[in-house]
């Protein structure tokens, strides 16, 4: 099986990447004390509530601030693949969309096929399988520039071909697996050379759903390990997302929402997948 890594890294303090926190506190900052009820003397309030004010703007601003650029960081190390992962590599299967920049003869969708490879005008047969985008649009740009002079070549898959599914949170090697027949969610985490010692197995998320309608489940795999529910190791299917955390979640859903979800878009569109219906 081929495996594929892409993220790492921590996302359990990620919930304030959603929120617009200048929105949130909008309502507070724009009311007086005298809206909250504090009656002041006369001669107090136009030096005490300006000063008040002051102070409780720069605090609220610097706190928000604050946590605005800790989100923009993790977010940036999760789109940007700062951790150092290979890029998304081609499999059989895989429906790519090749263009080639103002060259409207040379825009169409190819398959990668059984062989490994994909037929493109000018460029013939051409070796696809186990490549990243990179590695294609280079060998594509080499071959068109014999009839193009400086060919710019974009790529971006449409479609997988193979069973794939993100693996991520406390395992030793997270990333993008290809898997092929029924697989388990326990051998996604076994493909991603297991639990760390900080992965809490009986609160595992199981995103599925694609990027358009993710629905999430809480497994205890700890049973399944001591084989007193094996109902709890389902069954993977395409584009499922395995998240493994290092506590308890309690409300799935929002988690789901608000942080696995927008990582899962991040991780299929970083390399160019501009569908998974």
């Amino acid at each position: 099986m081929n495996h594929f890594k892409i993220v790492g890294g921590e996302v359990e303090n990620f919930k304030e990447n959603i929120t617009n926190p200048v929105k949130k506190f909008a309502p507070f900052r724009d009311k007086s004390l005298i809206g909250f009820g504090c009656r002041l003397p006369s001669n107090w309030a136009m030096i005490v509530l300006p000063v008040f004010l002051l102070i409780t703007t720069l605090f609220v601003t610097q706190t928000l601030a604050g946590d605005a650029e800790e989100a923009k960081a993790k977010t940036a190390t999760i789109v940007k693949g700062e951790s150092g992962f290979p890029d998304y590599t081609i499999d059989m299967g895989d429906v790519l969309y090749i263009s080639v920049w103002e060259e409207a003869d040379l825009r169409q969708e190819v398959i990668v096929r059984p062989d490994g490879k994909i037929s493109f005008p000018l460029a013939g047969e051409v070796p696809a399988f186990c490549l990243t985008f990179d590695q294609l649009r280079e060998e594509l740009s080499k071959r068109l520039s014999e009839y193009i002079r400086y060919p710019i070549v974009s790529i971006s898959l449409r479609k997988m071909g193979g069973k794939k599914v993100i693996v991520l949170g406390e395992v030793n090697e997270p990333g993008v697996y290809s898997v092929s027949g029924k697989r388990t969610v326990l051998e996604s985490i076994a493909l991603a050379n297991g639990f760390t010692p900080h992965a809490v197995p009986s609160s595992v998320i199981l995103v599925r759903g694609g990027l358009q309608t993710p629905e999430g489940m809480r497994l205890d795999l700890s049973r399944a390990i001591n084989k007193t529910d094996m109902s709890q190791n389902i069954t993977l299917q395409s584009e499922d997302m395995v998240y493994v955390p290092k506590k308890f979640i309690a409300d799935v859903n929002y988690y789901v929402d608000q942080i696995l979800s927008p990582i899962a878009k991040g991780v299929w569109t970083l390399h160019g997948l501009e569908t998974l219906d």
